[in-house]
Parts: structure tokens; sequence; C-alpha cells
């Protein structure tokens, strides 16, 4: 059945002049209804992107729709199922272009069923497979890979209190051809948020964390698995819970072997009771210690970097969604942008000023530098509701010099520093933070592997160390809430 759009992407509001680097424009999906842009790629420079869409009748689905890059409609297409309804739940939302030309997407379509959805160049459908588990297991979606012969799905494998992670290759119909489901512990939830191509095989990114409490995990760690071309485990690996790394949401593997995440925090913030996160890139090498990493803004619910693209420099560009206060006591999610280099050096973040709660799902480049991202916007006041946008930044991060607010992205330098002595250390080192209440002292090894951490009272502390090996340690001295860094530095223990 042939559905009529256009009225679908009424033309909200724009800002930007012609000749200006950019531009932000928000488009009404629907009425009564929320709608979400999920994810976006650039073909020929002809922005493509995906997003929920309810037809004529009120029927949810699945909208294709390419766009010019002054964020003109040029095509599109809606495609709703006779059965199931279409939506799509979890984490990157991911596009993806196929090496003939067309686009696919892994979704679900209400619980318990999985689908994969490929439409031509032409944005017409080519076919939708869907999947469900023999055991009543709900299939969740992450992500999708195009391979050679067909595709790799990955998902949540949700069956009572477990939370595991799955993988169907298909053939290049959508076809099953084998499935994994990966059960690694009980009682924690283990999600893959990306799969890439590494070598002969697939290195999957993600998190893992525990369910002690109903509404939120007490922790998260960033969690690696590399597998074979038939799925099968070639070795996994979980970061330190006690590291700042929550999980690992995108990431790209240099030359040397050493992988750039973008990832979030999840720490505990003491002033509202609760947990919470700071946006966080941080690079591992080879043998997944950390190198450097780089942690931005304040404690908030919900801010993370989700996208991570390459510029044709070789630098990175991070986008995700940085809280921030518009009037006294009322905050909104801005849509936010990071340019930094492989050496971990800040270029330039910069955070829109224009979009009302923004939260960003996608992002690509273009030939020209700029930068075009999609997500969705929750408009307040008359006629108000969720609409899905578009944002196309100039290489230097900003829509037009009136609407782009800079962000510090260096860590704050406190005014006191914790005194760290002796050093060289043999039995007993002393760390004192006399302006402080209290705070963690981390201890690693020489190759950043963490060893110990310790509690900090206000004054002098006297810490063993005699169960610590003996050659170079590394510290890093925080605060309770380890928003404040202060100290850091190197100790030779004999």
């Amino acid at each position: 059945m042939k559905v009529i759009l256009i009225i679908l992407l009424t033309f909200v509001f724009s800002v930007g002049l012609m000749g200006q680097s950019g531009f932000i424009r928000a488009y009404d999906e629907s009425v009564g209804h929320s709608a979400d842009f999920m994810d976006v790629v650039i073909d020929d420079d002809t922005i493509v992107l995906y997003s929920l869409a309810w037809d004529s009748t009120g029927k949810q689905g699945i909208r294709f729709a390419k766009l010019d890059t002054l964020g003109n409609v040029l095509q599109e297409t809606m495609i709703v199922d006779s059965v199931l309804t279409l939506t799509t739940t979890y984490f990157r939302k991911k596009i993806l272009r196929t090496t003939d030309g067309g686009y696919a997407i892994f979704g679900s379509a209400g619980l318990p069923t999985a689908y994969l959805l490929k439409v031509n160049h032409e944005l017409e459908m080519e076919f939708i497979v869907k999947y469900t588990d023999p055991n009543g297991a709900s299939l969740l979606n992450t992500t999708l890979l195009e391979v050679d012969d067909g595709f790799l799905l990955v998902g949540k494998h949700v069956i009572s209190t477990e939370h595991n992670f799955f993988i169907i290759k298909t053939d290049e119909f959508g076809n099953e051809i084998w499935r994994r489901v990966y059960d690694k512990e009980a009682g924690v939830d283990e999600i893959m948020i990306e799969i890439k191509k590494v070598g002969e095989g697939f290195l999957l990114m993600g998190s893992r964390s525990n369910d002690l409490l109903p509404a939120q995990s007490t922790w998260g760690a960033g969690y690696l698995m590399f597998i074979d071309a038939e799925g099968n485990e070639a070795w996994s690996w979980t970061m330190d819970k006690n590291l700042l790394p929550a999980g690992c949401q995108d990431g790209y593997m240099l030359t040397d072997s050493s992988w750039i995440f973008t990832s979030g925090t999840w720490e505990w913030d003491e002033d509202n009771g609760q947990y919470a996160s700071r946006l966080l890139v941080f690079r591992l090498d080879k043998d997944k210690n950390i190198v450097w990493q780089k942690v931005i803004g304040d404690l908030w619910n919900f801010q993370w970097f989700n996208d991570l693209e390459r510029t044709q420099d070789g630098d990175f560009i991070a986008s995700g969604n940085l809280w921030r206060e518009y009037a006294e006591g009322v905050l909104f999610s801005r849509a936010v942008h990071y340019k930094f280099t492989e050496g971990g050096d800040s270029l330039w973040m910069r955070q829109d000023s224009v979009l009302e709660d923004a939260w960003v799902f996608g992002t690509d480049l273009l030939t020209s530098g700029s930068i075009i991202s999609v997500g969705y916007t929750d408009k307040y006041g008359a006629g108000g509701g969720r609409f899905g946008f578009v944002m196309k930044i100039g290489a230097d991060g900003c829509i037009d010099t009136l609407n782009c607010w800079p962000v510090a992205t260096t860590e704050s330098v406190p005014q006191v520093t914790a005194a760290v002595f002796p050093n060289p250390v043999n039995e007993v080192l002393t760390v004192s933070i006399p302006e402080t209440k209290a705070g963690y002292i981390y201890f690693y090894d020489g190759l950043g592997r963490f060893l110990r951490k310790q509690v900090l009272e206000r004054g002098d502390n006297r810490i063993k160390m005699s169960d610590l090996p003996k050659g170079m340690i590394f510290y890093e001295v925080w605060d309770t809430q380890r928003k404040i860094l202060i100290g850091r530095g190197k100790l030779v223990k004999v």
C-alpha cells in the first residue's frame, strides 16, 4: 500500500542562514506519538536515515528517508508489518549500508521477536525476516554487521532474570545459518553494543553490570570478546569495575593494534543519592591497558558518547548528549560533539544551544568534513512533543557562531593536591590530603593493571605496601565521588 508521508516531515524549525556552516531541522513525525531518528549513514553525500513513524491509520512502522545536505527530503518509504509492530529498542540502533547499495537494520517487533529488514538503494523493501527463541526468551536488537556471505545479528537474550547476549548468522537474504547464546555469569547483565571485523574474526564490544537494584546496576565495566567466523569464543575480557569506563559503545582499532572507545562512567552521585554518569573516551593498548582517558562533564543521569567517527585527517568525533543547566534548577540534555586526536589531545568540544532535551543517536561525516547527527528532541510548551532532528555542523563543531557553546574538556586541577611519600617506598606509604573529607587512592602496576584501592581520611594516611609487587607502581588519588582528581604519579616499590 502506498503511503504518502510528506506531511509527516513537516518542517518545524531550523537555525542558520545560507553560507553558514550548518543547520538544525526537526521534523514532526505524527500527531500524538513520539518520533525518534535512530541512525544515519552518508551515501555519496546523501543523508540516509531511518526512524519510527506512523501511517495514516496510526500503525507504527519504520521509515527510511534520503535528504540532501541542506536537510531537504528527497525520497522516503514507510514499512509496516501486518502482524507485528516494528520498533527498535536498544542502544545504537544502527543503519547499515550494504555492499549491493541497499540498507539494513536490525530491530525488535515487540517481545519476544527480533527482525532483519533490508531495503534496496531506492528504499524499496527487499525482505523482512523475523527471529524467535524456542525456549521463550526475548530477543532484543543491539547491532548488526554485513559479512561476505550474509549478516551477523547481535542482541540481548532475556529469559526470566538472566540477561545474556546472542549472535545470529544469516545468509544474504536473512535466513538463519547458526545461532549462539553466550551465558557468561549468572546474575550479571551482559550486553554487546557493537561488532567489528578484525583480521579473520570479529571483536564485540559492550559492557557487563550487576543487577542488585531493580532500576539500575551498582557497577558497570567495559567488556570485549573475540569470536571466529563460526561464533566460537577465542577470548573475552572484562575491565576492572573500579576503573571509570562503564562500557564500550563504539571503537576503532589503530595501526599499533590499540583501540579508542567511546563510553561513559557509572558512579555514585552523593549529592543526589543515585548512580549517574559522565562522558568518556579512552584508549587501550594491545594488552588492554588504559593508555589515556578523557572524562567530561558533571555527574548526571544517562550521559554517554554513543557514536565514534574517524575524520579524513585521522582525528575522531565522538557524539552524544550532555546535561546543561538551562535556567536555575532546570536541566536539559544537549547534543554534544567532541573532536580529539588518537593521542588523547582535545581539539574542541561543542554543545548545541538550540534544541531542548536533544539526544544524539547516530553520526556520520560528509566529504566536506561537516558532521551530520540525528536523534530526537523533546520540545516543550504549546504544541510540544517529541521530534526527530537532523543536525549539520561544520568541521569546527559549530552550527553558527550564535548557537554553539564551547565546553571545557580538561580535568579541573584542584587547589590542593595530595602529598604522597616516601619515594622510593618499602613498607609504609603516607598519603596526606589536609583539605578534603575523604577519598581513595588507586594503585596500578607498571603495565597499568589495577592492584588495589584504599580509603583515605582527612590528614595523614599510613598505607601498608608489603603486599604490592616491587618495581614501578602508578597511583591516582580521587575524592569520594571520583569527580576530582587530587593527585597522580608513580612510585618505586623496593
